[in-house]
């Protein structure tokens, strides 16, 4: 009888510390804490006051979508001038071998500055620096855009209140959110460039040709090592990881369903090959297949003679 009553003493201590252990792994790995904690802390209160002065829009400017929350800029703030450097060092390396993804990046910040700073009341003049991309530049910081503000009546566009709304999800389209005639064509108008032009491919047939080009440059990537390295240094993992860098992709803009995040907190950290896998299946059978319209944009500065 003694020997039973320990057995069952000695189970029910190891299924108490096997509790707490995980218990103590849900915490440290941020499970039921999403998007909290100070690396998220510049999504809350981002709009601050006029004390701010020319800084205030800078708090929408780093909310902005970016290659894989790389976060490629920095700013110098003059007397009623901001310049956007952008910073090379945060690249994605052979992922993005001209830096055009950072680029783009750096245009969406310009893009979220100049709708926040309508908003409270500042104009702005915005001038790009001229020149060409090329391949695997060095790290050094380079300016890209100056950007003149000057007083004026406050202007709130609608797309203000989506500045802090947007994030990233890696999930399936929804079936029931149709895009409409109209909103391509705004989207489209929004285009002011000669230099570039919309695309969108609707047809059932181009776009299962398209999504197919789609999956094939994916599974190329994935199979190049050094692109493959490259991705997953910017994958933050934990609390502790995510808290240490700010920056980076995390497990919950992976598009997995409640249940399965969880259990991707819980579990060790895939490693690269497990998480290129995954991207390649997103992408062939989720992304791809629900998308309702897939955009193309194109480049129209070189005209064949």
């Amino acid at each position: 009888m003694r020997t039973r009553r320990a057995m069952l003493f000695g189970a029910s201590a190891v299924g108490a510390l096997a509790l707490a252990g995980l218990g103590y792994r849900a915490w440290d790995r941020g499970v039921g804490s999403v998007f909290s904690g100070e690396a998220y802390a510049p999504w809350r209160g981002w709009e601050a006051d006029a004390s701010d002065g020319i800084k205030r829009p800078l708090r929408a400017a780093i909310l902005a979508a970016n290659p894989h929350n790389t976060q490629p800029w920095l700013f110098k703030i003059a007397e009623n001038e901001i310049t956007i450097f952008a910073d090379r060092g945060r690249n994605l390396g052979s992922f993005d071998p001209f830096r055009r993804e950072m680029h783009l990046g750096i245009g969406a910040a310009v893009e979220n500055l100049v709708l926040a700073s309508r908003a409270f009341g500042l104009a702005t003049q915005v001038t790009a620096t001229t020149g060409t991309l090329s391949p695997s530049p060095d790290d050094a910081p380079i300016p890209a855009v100056h950007i003149a503000l000057s007083p004026a009546p406050p202007n709130r566009d609608a797309l203000v209140g989506a500045i802090a709304a947007r994030h990233t999800s890696r999930g399936a389209y929804r079936a029931d959110q149709a895009i409409g005639g109209e909103t391509l064509q705004h989207l489209s108008d929004l285009v002011t460039s000669e230099a570039v032009r919309v695309a969108y491919v609707q047809d059932r047939e181009a776009r299962r040709e398209l999504g197919a080009l789609i999956v094939e440059a994916t599974e190329r990537i994935i199979t190049d090592p050094q692109m493959s390295a490259d991705s997953a240094r910017w994958f933050r993992g934990g609390r502790h990881d995510i808290a240490a860098h700010r920056d980076g992709i995390t497990v919950d803009t992976a598009g997995l369903s409640p249940v399965m995040t969880v259990a991707a907190k819980l579990l060790p950290d895939a490693d690269a090959a497990t998480a290129d896998r995954y991207w390649l299946a997103t992408t062939r059978d989720s992304q791809v297949p629900t998308a309702p319209v897939l955009g193309v944009l194109l480049d129209c500065s070189s005209k064949p003679t």
